[in-house]
Parts: C-alpha cells; structure tokens; sequence
C-alpha cells in the first residue's frame, strides 16, 4: 500500500548497476480493509532463472516464521550429520590407510555438506555464519561442491565392488568435474548458465550408473550389497516423487535430501561393517 517493508540487493538497468542477492525476505506489517496493493521491483542481469521462482507466501507472523526456521533446522540437521560423517571416515582412513573407500566417502560427505550448507534446502546457513559472503561465493559454493562430490560417490562404490570397467567410468566423472571447476572458475556467476547445466545433466547420470551397478552386484549377491537395498530404495522413490512435483502432477512434499542423508547412512553402515 505505497509503504516499503525491505529489500536485498539492489535493481539496476544494467548487470554495473545491479547488486544481486538471494531473496528470502520475511516481513510483518498490519492490514485492514478489503484489498492490499503489493509491489514488487526485481532486475535480473545475472541469473537467468532469477527473479521470483517462488510464490509469495501470506499468513500470520507466527505460521511464516515457523517455516522458515524449519527449514533452517533440517539444513543445519543434515549438514551436521553429513560433516559429522565425513569427520568419522577421514579419520578412519589416517588409522589405515588401505581402507580407501574411507577417503571417498569422507570426501563425498564433507562436499555434500558444504553444498548444502550453502543453500539446497532454500535457505543459506552460510549467509547466517557469513552475512558478508559475495553472491558470487555463495552461488559457486552452491553449484561447485554437489558436482564435484559425484566422482568420489564413483569411486566410493568402485572400491567396495570392483569392476573391470570401473576405473573409465570414474576418469570420465573425474574429468567432467575437472572441467566445470575450470568453467566456473573463468566465466561470470549464473547459477542456470547452459552450460553448467549440461555439467549437472552428466553429473546426475552418475544415479542411474550407480543404480545399474548396485542392482547387478545385488543379483549376484556380492558381499555387503543387500545392505545399501532400503538407501537406493528411498532414493529411487523419492527421485520420482521429486520429478511429480517438478511437473506439477500433484504436490509433494521435497524430500531429496532428506533420502540423500539415508542414502549416505546406508554406505556408512556397509564401510562399518566391512572394517569391523
């Protein structure tokens, strides 16, 4: 109703003039009569799925902030959990060093954790640790640490169930890797720049590949496989779950990461094992 509540960033004619933030704003004001004007002022020089992706949310004070802060709790859970794992295995791997599998997998996990820490669920536990963070950091920080995670996920496996063609594959993902750094590195931030999402299309046939592998070691019943069964289960479902919601089929409720995090457990669970 004419009354500014707040802003992040700042709107510009041109990228020089733009200041690009992520936009998670939360503000309460009072309202009576029968119609409220809302106005919303958004540039996008940098993004090219900026701008309002989100719908805007209207509700009492109490009900908003309890979303947010929910989102802020599963975040901060899972990258706990995740840091407290790769914590776990990389120590592991200093006590004997020949468990290699112990190395990937503390990798993978301390690069999931900082992906998501930086704002997969949403919301950005590392704008609350560093307020000050660059939108560029923050972005790289988003992108960069998911892919580069999936070679050493490759590796991971090809360590516990060997296979003759597996160390091609890992230089494949490896090499895939490689160049998005190098990409992201020497161009200007875009977090959905063509190009860096061909590098997350070839990342996430890392799933199938993976999923291939694992049915293939489960039918021949190798050692240790029918425990990763209920992580690939849950991941397999809820990645269809996800796809539902993505097309707007019907509403779902995003439990990816969620999955992710049982994904990561059942692996950690099998390296357990098999070092006991």
């Amino acid at each position: 109703n004419g009354r500014p509540l707040g802003q992040t960033g700042a709107v510009g004619i041109d990228p020089q003039s733009e200041a690009p933030r992520d936009h998670l704003l939360l503000r309460s004001f009072d309202h009576s009569g029968d119609s409220l004007s809302l106005v919303v002022q958004v540039s996008n020089h940098h993004n090219m799925q900026g701008g309002l992706n989100d719908p805007i949310l209207l509700g009492s004070e109490t009900a908003l902030q309890r979303k947010v802060r929910q989102g802020y709790i599963v975040t901060a859970f899972l990258c706990g959990g995740l840091f407290i794992m790769a914590v776990i295995h990389l120590l592991l791997f200093l006590l004997r060093r020949t468990e290699i599998a112990n190395l990937y997998f503390g990798l993978y996990c301390l690069l999931q954790s900082m992906g998501r820490m930086a704002g997969d669920t949403r919301v950005s536990l590392l704008e609350i640790v560093l307020p000050g963070l660059p939108w560029r950091a923050g972005i790289d920080l988003t992108i960069v640490p998911m892919i580069v995670s999936i070679p050493f996920l490759v590796m991971l496996y090809q360590a516990l169930f060997p296979w003759k063609h597996g160390r091609a594959v890992q230089r494949f993902y490896g090499v895939a890797a490689a160049l998005l750094m190098m990409y992201v590195a020497l161009t200007p931030p875009n977090a959905y720049d063509p190009v860096v999402m061909i590098f997350v299309g070839v990342a996430l046939t890392a799933f199938p590949y993976l999923f291939y592998r694992f049915m293939l070691d489960l039918a021949r019943k190798r050692d240790g496989a029918g425990i990763l069964a209920p992580g690939y289960l849950m991941l397999a479902m809820v990645l269809v779950m996800d796809l539902f919601l993505e097309f707007h089929l019907f509403e779902t409720v995003r439990l990816v990461p969620l999955a992710m995090f049982f994904f990561v457990l059942s692996y950690s669970f099998l390296i357990g094992v098999r070092y006991a």
